[in-house]
């Protein structure tokens, strides 16, 4: 009886033992839940990087379609507190054939830019060989660095013009069926159909 007993009180330990670790095993997994919830919750406590203001604002226009070729150009606006001096664009075309990249270094015109001032950059491609374009960077050819801008969209290209085509028609004398017959339901002999 005794060994029955202990047999029984040793399964009991087992048991409770067993409900406890379950138990504790389901509430650190929910407290690592919580907490990793809780950490997506909070802003990141490291501030982002230093993003500078730009000093050029350019508004880049749609391409204008003269064909065979294509104009991309677009208007820059000096929002810095410096004069910028002999400014050009490096601008990405992609080919139509293979989709590969060729850079294209565009001057701006006037080439002094006072601030608050604007200026205006433009390329003629063929159409037929490019597919879209990007800028790159704006650089001066005063000093060896770069400038920031922030790129915008600029204007619109203008609708197409469609020329409306004249269709000249010959009235005669109507139609008549080859029989010589008469069509017996027509606009100007109708018939009520049941």
């Amino acid at each position: 009886m005794n060994q029955v007993l202990s047999l029984s009180i040793q399964g009991l330990s087992f048991l409770l033992l067993l409900s406890a670790l379950s138990t504790t095993a389901c509430q650190s997994s929910s407290v690592t839940r919580r907490a990793q919830e809780s950490a997506e919750l909070k802003p990141d406590p490291t501030p982002p990087a230093f993003t500078p203001s730009p000093d050029v604002q350019i508004f880049v226009d749609e391409a204008m379609l003269r064909k065979p070729n294509a104009i991309l150009g677009g208007t820059l606006k000096n929002v810095s507190t410096e004069k910028l001096e002999h400014l050009s664009i490096e601008l990405e075309l992609i080919r139509r054939t293979d989709g590969h990249a060729e850079r294209r270094v565009v001057k701006v015109e006037p080439s002094e830019i006072a601030p608050g001032g604007s200026g205006k950059y433009s390329i003629k491609v063929l159409s037929e060989e490019w597919s879209g374009s990007r800028i790159i960077r704006l650089q001066t050819s005063r000093e060896p660095r770069q400038i920031t801008f922030k790129a915008l969209p600029g204007a619109r290209r203008p609708p197409e013009k469609i020329t409306p085509v004249t269709r000249l028609s010959k009235e005669g004398k109507p139609r008549t069926n080859s029989k010589g017959d008469e069509y017996i339901n027509t606009p100007d002999n109708p018939i009520a159909v049941p």
